[in-house]
């Protein structure tokens, strides 16, 4: 194992994986030329368009993946390569930010292993040239987990800036993240980075928020919180008609097309014929008088959410069949890497929680990771959830794993192997998530066959 690791302390592995990445990025760019985004890119497309030229629009999307397009679009034009070209920057960004968050949990081996997984993880390539927020948001919940830990340890006046701005940065693109508004800012205090830095980071955070919501209002004429469409995603997942496991189904199938109840159609259009603020209210109000009358189906639903956010991602295969850029075999080949990366971080999350290093720095920095991972995917359990949903924490986990790498490469015996085999208790919870791993990957197999024929 150590021999295998021995080419990523090179000096210059994390630039030659930084390259490759770039490389394999710019070759699915070109292979996407003539290609027009579609849903979600679009819209974030064309809102990166209205803010730059001034004009007022209705915030239904989260600004936060359009304020990082704003400069491409602002220096190169308003092509759709311009904004491929830009989110290839987004994840170099998220490279620096992944290899400091995997350095500090395993050293510079495991920062490039990291960073080099990073360059090759099928959806990390697909969303790296896809202006939506999956880039957007892992590059700022990396540096928010490598920054936090950090100054506790270390407290700095200037690190703090940067974590406030990257807490901002996540809350404006996933607004579901509006909790580490508050949680980053306590675990500093709590910790005893000191009330300056945790101040710091408060206030670097939510200036710009602020300053969104400022804008938001000054557009619509109203209190905005953050995006419109946070209350219609509530009422999605919790209404009479939502699949009980498909809990996403309705923010991908729109009233009046086949399949869709005509009940749900019939209901969607009458709040639609309100005005946005009260569509809002409208929104949560149906969602919690659903959730009050049937909280077995909330709960059973709820449940249903927390598996489907642990599959893994066929999303990618997916848009290769739908945009005709590759034939079943291939996708469904890509599809397979994209579960083998998948699971392979997961198992090795799942052996570090079990093993955990001694280190007490190393903890803290894994404590964090998990309290941030729990506090992201959350809102996922109420609302709808889907595995590209899960992205953003497979990305921190991608860190955690290389870092376990590290250690059974160059701790005696194994290192935390060797604390499994002598703990019978351990190993046997190990199986026993590993199994519930397994189930519901074949789990979400069988509830999705034939997607991709």
């Amino acid at each position: 194992m150590n021999r295998l690791l021995r080419p990523f302390a090179a000096p210059h592995a994390f630039a030659a994986a930084v390259a490759a990445g770039v490389a394999l990025r710019l070759l699915l760019v070109w292979r996407l030329a003539g290609v027009a985004f579609e849903g979600d890119a679009r819209a974030y497309h064309q809102m990166a368009i209205d803010l730059w030229s001034g004009v007022s629009f209705e915030p239904y999307y989260p600004p936060g993946p359009s304020f990082a397009l704003v400069p491409a679009v602002a220096l190169f034009g308003t092509s759709p390569l311009v904004a491929r070209l830009a989110s290839v920057a987004i994840w170099v960004v998220a490279c620096f930010a992944l290899r400091g968050a995997a350095r500090a949990l395993g050293g510079e081996r495991a920062a490039n292993l990291a960073v080099t997984a990073f360059a090759l993880y099928p959806t990390a390539i697909w969303q790296s040239v896809d202006p939506v927020s999956h880039m957007s948001a892992a590059a700022c919940l990396l540096w928010v987990a490598w920054l936090a830990p950090a100054l506790v340890d270390r407290p700095r006046a200037g690190a703090a800036l940067g974590l406030g701005l990257a807490t901002a940065g996540l809350c404006l693109i996933r607004p579901s993240a509006l909790p580490f508004l508050v949680a980053v800012p306590l675990y500093l205090w709590a910790r005893g980075a000191g009330a300056r830095v945790a101040g710091t980071a408060l206030l670097a955070a939510v200036l710009p928020v602020g300053a969104w919501l400022a804008e938001a209002r000054a557009m619509t004429g109203r209190f905005v919180p953050i995006n419109s469409a946070n209350a219609l995603n509530f009422f999605f997942g919790n209404n009479p008609w939502t699949p009980l496991y498909k809990t996403w189904w309705f923010g991908s199938h729109d009233a009046g097309e086949p399949d869709v109840p005509p009940e749900f159609s019939a209901l969607l259009d009458r709040i639609k014929a309100e005005p946005p603020a009260e569509r809002e209210r409208l929104y949560r109000a149906e969602a919690m008088a659903h959730i009050r009358a049937r909280p077995d189906l909330f709960a059973l639903r709820t449940a249903n959410r927390v598996r489907v956010f642990f599959a893994f991602d066929s999303a990618t295969a997916g848009w290769l069949r739908k945009l005709e850029l590759a034939p079943a075999p291939v996708a469904l080949g890509v599809m397979g890497v994209e579960a083998a990366f998948y699971l392979a971080i997961l198992a090795a999350v799942i052996l570090t929680a079990a093993a955990p290093p001694p280190d007490r720095r190393t903890r803290e920095a894994l404590a964090f990771a998990a309290g941030a991972s729990l506090v992201y995917a959350a809102p996922y359990f109420v609302a709808f959830s889907h595995p590209t949903y899960h992205f953003q924490i497979v990305v921190l986990g991608v860190a955690v794993a290389a870092a376990f790498a590290e250690r059974v490469a160059s701790e005696p015996n194994g290192g935390p192997l060797a604390v499994l085999r002598a703990s019978p208790g351990r190993r046997r919870a190990v199986w026993g998530a590993l199994l519930a791993v397994a189930f519901v990957q074949l789990e979400w197999v069988v509830m999705n066959v034939g997607r991709l024929g």
